[in-house]
């Protein structure tokens, strides 16, 4: 069995991925437990299959999923296409002002793969708000944010930081052997691999909601900020923790907005703000 979403407390619901060989177990199990249960996919690996993957050289139209080589190609393009931002400026104060674009690397995978941010930043004498964030879906929105004039108000009040793959080792197994793949891809010592980077970070570090085995899609890690990439985005903040007023992580599952903290009841001090 695959836990989809963890178990937090009595009444909740819980999405389990079973094998097809043990359904049949596990709705015996189930109805002897007396807890109520329903198939939501029928047949998971048939979704898979109908999922549109683009050709590794696909320029990214945000209709299929793509491949990390792709994504960093974006950031390129990106960057090549908005130069500068001139607005009603002249051309004599143009070539004073940097990129609204830029690049940089602020790590490497374990396998050796770039993690790169991209900078978005609009040209302004106004203190912006310094935005960071981590994930491919957000493509599209500074995609819309570059290109379409209804959101360019955006660009006057934000700086984004915007690391699109943090797990590019993960990411490039996802198209090459496990399509569900969500570790990091180090070896550990049992000869299984990768750390669940989420649950790498110092905060309760191998606590509620993690694993110790090595094996588990949740694995902790041997020690907090033993993934490479894991500590190349902590490092980039605690660098620019001064600037930063926001933290945004986008994941794929269970359509919830999560507020700190993961482990507790507890509300942090800023709790209405967010």
């Amino acid at each position: 069995m695959d836990f989809w979403s963890e178990p937090s407390k009595l009444g909740n619901d819980v999405d389990i991925l079973v094998k097809p060989d043990a359904t049949e177990a596990f709705a015996k199990m189930a109805a002897r437990l007396g807890m109520e249960h329903r198939v939501l996919i029928k047949d998971v690996q048939s979704v898979i299959d109908s999922q549109p993957v683009a050709e590794l050289g696909s320029k990214l139209t945000w209709d299929a999923y793509y491949q990390f080589e792709d994504i960093l190609a974006w950031t390129e393009e990106m960057r090549d296409a908005f130069p500068d931002i001139i607005l009603a400026w002249t051309e004599e104060m143009r070539d004073a002002f940097p990129d609204i674009v830029t690049l940089q690397s602020i790590g490497e995978s374990y396998e050796g793969r770039e993690i790169r941010l991209m900078r978005i930043n609009k040209p302004s004498d106004l203190e912006k708000t310094v935005i960071f964030i981590e994930s491919p879906t957000t493509t599209w929105i500074f995609n819309e944010i570059l290109n379409n004039p209804e959101y360019a108000s955006v660009l006057d009040e934000f700086d984004f930081h915007f690391v699109p793959v943090v797990n590019p080792d993960g990411v490039a197994y996802t198209h090459t052997n496990d399509r569900l793949w969500r570790k990091t891809r180090s070896p550990n010592d049992n000869g299984c691999f990768g750390a669940d980077p989420n649950r790498n970070w110092d905060a309760s570090f191998g606590g509620p909601g993690t694993s110790d085995d090595p094996c588990s899609e949740i694995y902790h890690g041997a020690s907090p900020f033993s993934e490479s990439e894991v500590k190349a985005v902590s490092d980039y903040i605690l660098e620019n923790s001064a600037a930063i007023a926001a933290f945004y992580d986008i994941h794929s599952y269970s359509q919830l907005v999560l507020l700190p903290w993961g482990d507790s009841a507890d509300l942090p001090e800023d709790y209405d703000e967010l």
